[in-house]
């Protein structure tokens, strides 16, 4: 019932891998020259000496991908009270489709055959798992809105999915062939950098879905404090 504050406190957990990263390097680096303990952390922006990649531009791409990979979140969270879980997943899943034309603009991917016979096969698997859902019968559909509502659920998870896929592609062009991170320490740290951005800049928005009237029902939020079962619960989820 809190698409908003689930997203921002998940998303924020993330910003537990810069200490945990410093962590596993104070405890790696033991017993090792201080030559190749520099060297593995060379892939730091503010260390590479190429131009544009400083702190600042290493912030704008932490806020960049912060925002995308929220939305994405924040849509599918928005969109669970609304159709079924079931149809939810089918529908976020085709994520790799909207991945591979993003691909083909933005990373000059090459379009063969063989990719996209993939993404027909896989748009096909998604149809058929679509086609295959029991039919909901009318006790279930106490758990749903009317079927306007029910419209609104599908087309956010579709939202989700598309911005996910401009998540991977923002995070493939300007982190993995931007900056060449292929390490998993680097990877940690550039998503523990967005976690850090959504917890600073983007915890406003708690306040602000609460100020919506409460007449557009499908985008407030009432303010409250979790209880401990649910304070335990979101704990749990954040960590893993």
């Amino acid at each position: 019932t809190k698409p908003y504050m689930m997203t921002w406190f998940n998303h924020s957990c993330m910003a537990l891998l810069l200490p945990l990263n410093m962590l596993v390097q104070r405890f790696s680096s033991r017993g090792r020259s201080p030559s190749s303990t520099t060297s593995e952390l060379q892939w730091l922006p503010m260390n590479l000496e190429q131009p544009g990649t400083s702190r600042r531009r290493l912030l704008i791409l932490g806020l960049t991908l912060g925002v995308a990979y929220f939305i994405a979140d924040y849509l599918w969270y928005l969109a669970l009270p609304y159709t079924t879980v079931f149809v939810a997943t089918a529908i976020f899943n085709s994520n790799c489709v909207f991945v591979f034309i993003l691909s083909v603009f933005f990373l000059n991917e090459r379009l063969t055959f063989h990719k996209v016979q993939a993404m027909f096969i896989a748009m096909g698997g998604l149809l058929l798992i679509a086609a295959m859902a029991p039919d909901l019968k009318v006790d279930s559909l106490r758990h749903l809105h009317h079927q306007q509502e029910t419209q609104f659920g599908d087309v956010a998870a579709l939202a989700a999915a598309i911005f996910y896929a401009i998540y991977e592609m923002l995070f493939a062009k300007y982190i993995v062939m931007g900056f060449r991170l292929s390490s998993t320490y680097a990877i940690r740290t550039v998503s523990g950098c967005v976690g850090l951005v959504t917890l600073l800049l983007l915890w406003p928005g708690i306040i602000l879905v609460y100020l919506i009237p409460e007449d557009y029902h499908l985008f407030h939020e009432h303010l409250r404090w979790p209880t401990g079962e649910e304070a335990l619960a979101m704990l749990c989820g954040g960590v893993l």
